[in-house]
């Protein structure tokens, strides 16, 4: 992998709880975590015929659309798991799986969701 790639900054959040000025406890609320630089994959030539031809059969293409896989560095100010959101171009994406390389430590490869 070329580090060059890394041309996209995304931005890590977690979802807390907390309260408002009322008091009140609030559900949800989006603290930033990290920021870090990103090379965001495209989809391969087998995949793209893959989804063309689930297209064709009725299946449809919304699910590579909406899908993204992250390349960034394996050394984090915190560890990436599953339960933490990416900010991506003004959109949010969920974490469906973290790939770490652990022989030769240099980049994880995320795969997340946009979510509505």
């Amino acid at each position: 992998m070329i580090t060059r790639n890394m041309n996209e900054r995304i931005t890590f959040l977690m979802k807390k709880d907390g309260q408002n000025e009322d008091g009140e406890v609030v559900t949800g609320i989006k603290e930033e975590l990290f920021t870090c630089w990103a090379e965001v994959s495209k989809a391969t030539v087998k995949e793209f015929r893959e989804r063309t031809s689930q297209e064709l059969a009725g299946d449809g293409i919304k699910k590579r659309k909406d899908t993204i896989i992250f390349n960034i560095r394996y050394q984090q100010k915190e560890p990436v798991d599953s339960t933490m959101i990416i900010s991506f171009r003004g959109n949010e994406y969920e974490i469906l799986n973290v790939e770490t390389d652990f022989m030769r430590k240099d980049f994880s490869m995320i795969s997340a969701v946009m979510v509505e």
